[in-house]
């Protein structure tokens, strides 16, 4: 009998930022194992910035859930997070609309489209995570040293310390010349 060894594929990890959109700074992370969705860390970020008087969170549509607008809302900020496709208006128990941001994000942008809805909101700058996120994996490379995920964790959160230290040194520079 003959036994083969499967080679098993290593397991990924998922790094959910908060990223300062003036400065860059990554301001949270929540390090997932790759079966935790993006939606489910949100909550949990933004109980970590509730002291910070974030004013608006530019996510992408991932995140159109209601757990995720209410999270974003009861830490005092504006949920700008673009509606599904196929997004309905949310009506109360009597049929009229119910007022949130995200029936104003679907009307606005039934009337006007989505660009324009993206344009005069400063979407956009949802964009700044991703560029993070790529400095992150591109600076240090997007393999990890350790092999135990309570590791991979300390790695991450060392990488993206350096990261951080390297930014205030570039806007040092930038506000010196």
């Amino acid at each position: 009998m003959k036994k083969y060894l499967e080679k098993q594929r290593s397991s990924w990890i998922k790094v959910h930022l908060v990223v300062d959109d003036k400065t860059g700074e990554i301001l949270s992370v929540e390090i997932t194992t790759e079966r935790k969705t993006d939606a489910s860390q949100l909550p949990k970020l933004m109980k970590k910035m509730k002291s910070l008087n974030i004013t608006h969170v530019y996510a992408d549509g991932a995140y159109d859930q209601i757990k995720c607008r209410e999270a974003i809302c009861a830490a005092g900020a504006i949920p700008l997070i673009p509606p599904r496709k196929n997004a309905r208006l949310k009506k109360g128990k009597n049929g009229e609309l119910v007022d949130s941001y995200r029936n104003d994000d679907i009307l606005y942008i039934w009337e006007l489209g989505s660009a324009a809805w993206k344009q005069d909101l400063g979407y956009h700058r949802q964009n700044l995570s991703e560029t993070a996120m790529m400095r992150l994996k591109h600076f240090f490379s997007e393999r990890l040293s350790s092999l135990s995920f309570k590791m991979q964790k300390q790695e991450v959160l060392m990488r993206i310390q350096i990261l951080n230290e390297l930014n205030v040194i570039k806007l040092e520079v930038a506000t010196n010349q």
